[in-house]
């Protein structure tokens, strides 16, 4: 008949207390602390090397066709740069003719040009930067 007066508190007040009772804890030392420390140095360790042999493992080759675009374009740049270089700094003809001949742009075309030029180049930036986004991510997929 007690028992059926008690509230639903103290029945769990009571239950906690006898839980308490039956499990008790060890009490721990420096040794327990000492112990923990040298397990997680010991992780550290072994991470480290892991992570030491993967980036070694990891350190490939470019493949060639890339290092040929790589080797061209520093080829062609080189050249250009000496060739502008050399016509502009010095003023002396090299006497190569490109067979082509630039067009010429009133001073209204070239601002024109220039505007579009820059609004393009923006737009592009823009783009590019764009993609290292979360949102840039989730349209690029949509878009495929």
């Amino acid at each position: 008949m007690k028992r059926d007066k008690e509230t639903a508190g103290q029945v769990e007040a009571r239950l906690e207390r006898s839980l308490r009772r039956q499990v008790t804890a060890p009490k721990l030392d420096g040794r327990f602390d000492a112990a923990v420390w040298q397990r997680i140095a010991n992780e550290d360790r072994a991470v480290a090397r892991t992570n030491a042999a993967s980036t070694a493992a990891t350190t490939t080759r470019m493949p060639r066709w890339l290092v040929a675009c790589n080797v061209l374009g520093i080829a062609v740049t080189a050249v250009l740069v000496l060739w502008f270089g050399v016509r502009q700094l010095s003023g002396i003809d090299l006497g190569l003719d490109l067979g082509v001949d630039l067009p010429a742009f009133s001073a209204e075309q070239q601002q024109s040009l220039l505007r579009l030029a820059t609004n393009v180049l923006a737009a592009a930036a823009v783009l590019f930067g764009l993609m290292f986004t979360r949102f840039g991510r989730r349209l690029i997929s949509a878009l495929r």
